[in-house]
């Protein structure tokens, strides 16, 4: 089907007309033929850059939109990897506390054990085995009492 041509009559620069009648003779082509595809050329190029116009709003919305996807899922790495960095030198601060006090405790114990030994000796000297033991025995319940959760009457009675 044959397309359905328009005459179109203007004056162009000199130079415009001088390179589609080169143009004509180096290819062969009628000069029309040449002007047609530079106007096609021409109009296909300037429709491009409208649709680039029209399509760069579009174009920035994806891209910040993905830009700020990665933003949230690097922040969450980030977060994720700073709270397992805080957590491991936490269980080591927690790890080296636990074992001072550890052995806090077990010299307190063995500490309280020669203390005892030593006191029940000396009373046990000063007045008598039986004494020392009674005494002992004494100070164990009331060790005992000290020790033992209160109860709600407890807590609120006068000392």
């Amino acid at each position: 089907m044959a397309e359905q041509r328009k005459r179109l009559d203007m004056t162009i620069r000199a130079d415009l007309r001088d390179f589609v009648e080169e143009e004509s003779s180096r290819t062969g082509k009628p000069m029309n033929y040449i002007v047609d595809e530079l106007l096609e050329f021409a109009i296909a190029h300037r429709r491009g850059e409208i649709i680039e116009q029209q399509s760069l709003p579009v174009i920035r919305d994806i891209v910040e939109s993905a830009l700020r996807r990665t933003k949230a899922e690097l922040r969450a790495e980030l977060r994720e990897d700073m709270r397992l960095e805080i957590l491991e030198a936490l269980k080591e601060i927690i790890r080296k506390s636990t074992d001072r006090v550890i052995a806090l405790v077990l010299r307190t114990v063995r500490d309280a054990a020669i203390i005892r030994r030593l006191v029940y000796t000396i009373i046990a000297k000063a007045y008598s085995p039986e004494f020392a033991q009674h005494v002992y025995e004494d100070a164990r319940e009331k060790a005992g009492k000290e020790l033992r959760p209160k109860t709600e009457s407890e807590k609120r009675a006068p000392v």
